[in-house]
C-alpha cells in the first residue's frame, strides 16, 4: 500500500503541473495518502489533498482566470447583524 505520493504542482495556480509546465513553475510536493475510510475526517481536519485537475496555463504564461478559493459550490450567508464591509469573501 502506498502511503505517500510525490506530485508536480504548478505553483502559479496550485493545480497539477502538465508536461508543458516550465520547470521554473513546477514544484514537487509530497502528499500523504490515507485509506478512503479516513477521507471525511481528513477533510474536516484540513488535511491537504493533491489537486485533481491539471493546470491549463500555457508555456507563454497566459493564464486563464481561475478562482481557487472559495471552492466551487461553497455556500455563504450574510449575517444581518454585521455591517456589509465585514462580510467580504476574498478571492484567490
Amino acid at each position: 500500500m502506498q502511503h505517500a505520493q510525490d506530485v508536480r504542482i504548478d505553483k502559479r495556480n496550485g493545480l497539477l503541473a502538465s508536461e508543458d509546465t516550465p520547470s521554473e513553475f513546477a514544484v514537487e510536493q509530497i502528499f500523504e495518502i490515507l485509506p478512503p475510510v479516513f477521507r471525511r475526517w481528513a477533510e474536516q481536519e484540513g488535511f491537504p489533498f493533491p489537486p485533481s485537475s491539471a493546470s491549463s496555463i500555457s508555456v507563454k504564461g497566459d493564464a486563464p482566470l481561475v478562482i481557487a478559493s472559495p471552492t466551487s459550490g461553497g455556500i455563504f450567508r450574510l449575517d444581518p447583524i454585521l455591517r456589509p464591509e465585514f462580510q467580504a469573501i476574498p478571492l484567490k
